[in-house]
């Protein structure tokens, strides 16, 4: 089927065979001295004949690699045409390659941009034309990324977006995206929207100052190092009682040693077992107490590289928001049970 529009006096004929749109630019004479010659279309403007028979064959080159399925190749044709006459009905294969790409953000520019002209230029092929306008717009989604903070820098995957304060629209495919919003001496945000196709979705973005943002905190619970080093003392100072005691039972004993044996020694060359039993409690005590005091003493080390590390510091929040919890149940050929994630 073969759809003539006669425009400056040449008949350009869009063709459509197996789905494609082609251009005829074989011209026709001009009647003689026309009262009033037919305004030129905005998209033959500046265009000339040579023009349209080169954009001609690349369109039929483009046609013939279509229908063969070779998709890449066809769109190459298709935009080297449209590099030398930017036709709507070029645009719409154009268009229609993407889609067969898969490419649909690059499909719909093309698609608008061909139908930006109304239905003159596409001629039969309008009402496929609004066909694919609507599943495009059933398939991608509008995210929407609004600031009102001077300075913000904000990306849209790895996209810089207009500089804030500003409110910037994408066209977008559906699924998970991931904006972040940056400003020196701010806390660096990110926010990961989930879109869904033909479902608009908006992303509000307020920075929070670091001075405000900022809070302090310890390793530990304060009391904990303390309870440390007071647990260490009191236990060296045991010992330095233990050690007291065991220096006065020593001097029981000498003294008791003395009276008893002076200076013609010991009945029976030893001293009494009262004697010898104040000298043995006086050595244990002496062991005790050293002992104590050494545990106390590395109590104290411990405690005080405790309150060191205990020391306080600045830290942010998580600006990814809290962890979401996910049980799911787990059925195996050796095992049955729950499995528990945590996922932002």
């Amino acid at each position: 089927m073969v759809a003539m529009v006669r425009v400056d006096g040449s008949t350009c004929a869009l063709a459509v065979g197996l789905g494609l749109v082609g251009l005829l630019g074989a011209a026709r004479p001009v009647a003689a001295q026309p009262a009033s010659p037919p305004a030129p279309r905005p998209w033959q403007v500046g265009v000339t004949d040579g023009q349209k028979a080169t954009a001609q064959r690349w369109l039929d080159q483009g046609n013939e690699l279509f229908v063969q399925d070779r998709y890449k190749d066809a769109l190459v044709a298709y935009q080297q045409g449209l590099a030398v006459w930017d036709h709507p009905a070029i645009r719409f294969n154009v268009a229609r390659t993407l889609i067969a790409l898969d490419r649909l953000l690059e499909a719909e520019v093309n698609l608008e941009a061909a139908m930006a002209h109304g239905a003159e230029p596409l001629a039969d092929v309008w009402a496929e034309a609004v066909n694919y306008r609507t599943l495009l717009a059933h398939q991608l989604a509008t995210l929407a990324v609004r600031c009102t903070q001077a300075g913000v820098a904000v990306s849209l995957d790895g996209e810089a977006l207009a500089p804030c304060p500003a409110e910037t629209s994408r066209r977008v495919l559906p699924g998970r995206h991931v904006v972040v919003a940056r400003r020196p001496d701010y806390l660096t945000i990110t926010r990961e929207p989930v879109v869904l196709g033909g479902q608009p979705a908006r992303v509000d973005l307020t920075l929070i100052a670091l001075r405000d943002a900022a809070v302090t905190r310890t390793r530990w619970p304060i009391w904990k190092p303390w309870a440390v080093v007071g647990a260490a003392a009191a236990v060296a100072g045991l010992g330095a009682v233990v050690e007291l005691d065991a220096r006065a039972t020593l001097d029981d004993y000498r003294a008791a040693l003395a009276d008893e044996c002076g200076e013609r020694g010991c009945a029976g060359g030893r001293p009494s077992a009262a004697t010898a039993a104040l000298e043995r409690r006086a050595v244990v005590r002496d062991r005790v107490g050293v002992s104590l005091m050494v545990a106390g003493g590395v109590g104290l080390a411990t405690g005080v590289a405790l309150l060191l590390a205990n020391r306080p510091f600045t830290a942010l929040p998580d600006q990814r928001g809290p962890r979401a919890l996910t049980i799911a149940p787990l059925i195996a050929d050796d095992a049955i049970g729950l499995v528990l994630s945590a996922a932002r």
